[in-house]
């Protein structure tokens, strides 16, 4: 009888509400699950963005630190020009490897020789600022010093005309020609292996 009134009304057994929706439950599920799929790989490439930026913003901060070692030196240097054409700045070694055991020379006083003073500025620079010794590396940094970098290191060398001798000498700071290269570790984020960077400068320190 239902069959007979169904075709009477142009309608077949599928066109039931009830039966249309036994149909759809398994369909509406399967829409779920690839629903809940894609938001899930959407969050997971969001989470690796957010790696990236992490990284990218703390190499941008030990650039920058980086180059606030570099002025602090060379705005050194450049009020002591004496000291840089006789080689007192020459350094090549790192927070640990310096001897911030000894005090720098206490130049307020304005009695320091050129030699002291170049002391005095490197000591700063590598074991923090003040003229209480220290024990094994930096106990007070601030932006200049390499200590606020990532295992820091500095090294200056001269950077002039190599004088023509036998055997070869290293180059000369009599024109005020200096390296400095400052380099430091790349943080690593995850298993990441640790990236050694560095900023390198050449250029000359002119008398005033």
């Amino acid at each position: 009888m239902k069959n007979v009134f169904l075709k009477l009304v142009g309608l077949s057994k599928n066109d039931l509400p009830h039966t249309r929706l036994k149909k759809q439950k398994g369909f509406s599920l399967l829409e779920v699950m690839i629903a809940a799929l894609i938001l899930s790989t959407g969050l997971l490439g969001v989470a690796s963005l957010q790696i990236v930026s992490m990284k990218g913003t703390q190499q941008s901060s030990m650039k920058n630190q980086a180059m606030g070692v570099v002025q602090n030196i060379t705005e050194r240097m450049r009020a002591n020009h004496e000291g840089v054409i006789n080689s007192r700045y020459l350094v090549a070694t790192n927070i640990t490897a310096f001897d911030c055991t000894t005090a720098a020379p206490n130049c307020a006083a304005g009695t320091c020789t050129a030699a002291n003073i170049a002391t005095a500025d490197l000591h700063n620079l590598i074991c923090g600022f003040g003229n209480t010794p220290r024990t094994g590396g930096v106990s007070t940094v601030a932006t200049g010093d390499i200590g606020i970098l990532v295992n820091g290191s500095l090294d200056i060398a001269c950077a002039g005309p190599v004088p023509i001798t036998v055997p070869p000498t290293p180059p000369s700071c009599a024109e005020g020609d200096v390296k400095i290269t400052v380099q430091w570790d790349e943080s690593a984020l995850g298993e990441e292996t640790v990236i050694r960077d560095s900023l390198i400068l050449t250029t000359r320190i002119a008398a005033p």
